[in-house]
C-alpha cells in the first residue's frame, strides 16, 4: 500500500540508507502525489548523502536528475557539489540556469530557497576571485528582494571589498611606476 511505501522508506531514510529509501518509492504507486513527492525528497537526501560521504559523481548525477522537478533544493546543493570538486564550467551552467529560474519566478521562490541559491552561487563566483561577477550578482540579488536588509549588506561588504581590491591594485601600479595603469583603478 501507499502507507507502507511511505513508512519503509522513511525508515530507510532514518537509518540513512537512501538507495533503499528511493527503491522503495520507485516501486510504488506512482500517480500517487504523497509517493512523488517523497520520492523526489528521497532522491534529493541521496544526492546529499553521497555528497557528503564524498561520492561527488554520484551526487551529481542524482541531483542532475532531480533538477527539473525539485530545482529549489537541488540548484544550491549541485552548485556546491560542482564548486568542491573544481567543476567551474559546470557550476556556472547550474548558477546562470538558477538565477534565470528564481529571476522568472521570484514571486513563488522563498526566501529561505532564494537565500541557499544565492548563498551557494556566490560561493561559486568567490571560488573563481571573480569580485566584478560576484558584485553584479549581489546587485541582481538585492533588486530582487528590495525589502531584504541582509542581501544589501552583503552587496555592501562585496562593493566594499571591491574597492579595497581595486585600491590595492593601483597602489601597487603606483609602486611600479605604472601611473597611468594605476589611473584607470
Amino acid at each position: 500500500t501507499v502507507e507502507n511505501s511511505l513508512q519503509l522508506s522513511e525508515a530507510y531514510s532514518m537509518m540513512d540508507d537512501y538507495e533503499n529509501a528511493v527503491a522503495v518509492l520507485q516501486k510504488a504507486d506512482q500517480n500517487d502525489e504523497s509517493i512523488k513527492s517523497a520520492l523526489l525528497e528521497a532522491r534529493i537526501s541521496y544526492g546529499q548523502y553521497c555528497y557528503d560521504e564524498g561520492k561527488n559523481d554520484q551526487a551529481i548525477e542524482t541531483l542532475k536528475a532531480v533538477i527539473d522537478e525539485a530545482p529549489d533544493d537541488a540548484y544550491s546543493m549541485l552548485i556546491t557539489v560542482y564548486v568542491d570538486t573544481g567543476k567551474a564550467k559546470e557550476a556556472e551552467s547550474i548558477v546562470q540556469s538558477g538565477l534565470e529560474r528564481f529571476v522568472n519566478q521570484n514571486s513563488t521562490v522563498t526566501d529561505e530557497q532564494l537565500d541557499e541559491f544565492l548563498n551557494s552561487a556566490s560561493s561559486y563566483y568567490m571560488e573563481l576571485e571573480d569580485m566584478d561577477a560576484c558584485l553584479k550578482f549581489w546587485e541582481k540579488a538585492a533588486s530582487m528582494r528590495p525589502g531584504n536588509k541582509s542581501y544589501k549588506e552583503e552587496l555592501d561588504s562585496y562593493r566594499s571589498s571591491a574597492a579595497d581590491e581595486a585600491y590595492a591594485k593601483a597602489d601597487e601600479l603606483l609602486e611600479a611606476g605604472d601611473v597611468e595603469g594605476a589611473s584607470k583603478y
